[in-house]
């Protein structure tokens, strides 16, 4: 069986490091956030700012701050994250759709002029109204071949326990065979870079979520 990968390019420039510890993380975390309620409820913001560090990165844009190493620190994702939430701010349930997460998104790149406009993609809680399989796999295939992470929402995990529910993660890889039956995802989340069955997840979801990406004008 022939497997197909699309992928960010530079996996390097989703690393984050602790300028005092050393310690190098893939991504930033909802818990650097400095108050209680951005803490419980940043998950959206903070894979926003996830994504918005590769962009600002691979493609080096003025957005970047000043002196701004070639790897992130902690402290400037901090900023960044800081920035996103005045744009992409959850409500009191969180960032609980696509058009609330693409909404926000819309406004910080027109805020700073960075020429993408963003997509969405729902999955529905109805099984019977989803979209098929590989128009999902098609959907994110294109984000990544623009070279551009995908934000991803689980409402409900189903059966992959790889992921959680009420919950967004960045995605970066999706790995296929010729017919789009099967299909593995890999996602930051929390610092970390997972696999999960994306078929499984859409499949099993009994309440679903959606997909965001980001491409350019």
């Amino acid at each position: 069986m022939l497997l197909i990968r699309r992928a960010v390019n530079d996996f390097s420039l989703l690393e984050i490091e602790d300028e005092l510890t050393r310690e190098v993380y893939y991504g930033c975390r909802q818990e650097w956030y400095a108050t209680s309620w951005k803490r419980l409820s940043g998950c959206g913001p903070s894979v926003v700012s996830t994504i918005m560090n590769y962009i600002l990165r691979s493609r080096g844009t003025d957005a970047v701050p000043a002196g701004a190493s070639w790897r992130a620190t902690k402290n400037e994702m901090k900023r960044l994250m800081d920035d996103v939430w005045m744009f992409v701010t959850p409500t009191m349930r969180g960032i609980p759709n696509t058009k609330i997460l693409r909404d926000g998104i819309d406004r910080y790149v027109s805020h700073h002029a960075l020429g993408l406009d963003a997509d969405e993609l729902i999955i529905p809680k109805l099984r019977e109204l989803r979209p098929p399989l590989g128009d999902v796999v098609t959907f994110l295939e294109t984000a990544l071949e623009w070279d551009i992470p995908v934000a991803f929402l689980s409402l409900d995990n189903g059966e992959e326990k790889a992921l959680d529910t009420w919950h967004w993660v960045a995605l970066v890889s999706v790995t296929r065979d010729t017919d789009a039956d099967s299909a593995r995802i890999e996602v930051l989340d929390e610092c970390r870079l997972f696999e999960a069955d994306l078929r499984k997840w859409y499949e099993t979801t009994a309440v679903g979520g959606g997909f965001v990406r980001l491409r350019p004008r």
